[in-house]
């Protein structure tokens, strides 16, 4: 990570993803199976909130043409590394790779 995030006890992080295609290309998408939510569409009459009030859907001939910002699913990973104060220490051996990733 080029930018590291330093903590001394505690760290929540909150990630929000956001993408953006033509309306096209979003349709497209939810049709091939991404886990997209339209939330907002800015097209030649302007800017239209997808999550008030009541908003055609996004497969309504109604929907607008236009840039379609979507909130999406993405696969995070994380590392954590701890320092021991001397070399030896209590801790059980590491598993091996095939039990710390059964199930994944």
């Amino acid at each position: 990570m080029p930018d590291p995030i330093y903590f001394q006890q505690k760290l929540r992080a909150t990630i929000q993803v956001i993408g953006g295609y033509s309306r096209d290309q979003v349709r497209q998408m939810i049709k091939d199976g991404h886990a997209l939510k339209p939330i907002s569409v800015a097209y030649d009459k302007g800017f239209m909130k997808l999550l008030e009030g009541n908003p055609p859907a996004l497969d309504s001939p109604n929907f607008p043409d236009g840039w379609v910002n979507f909130y999406r699913q993405e696969d995070y990973c994380a590392t954590a590394y701890f320092y021991l104060d001397k070399p030896v220490n209590g801790l059980p051996a590491l598993a091996g790779v095939s039990d710390r990733t059964k199930g994944m």
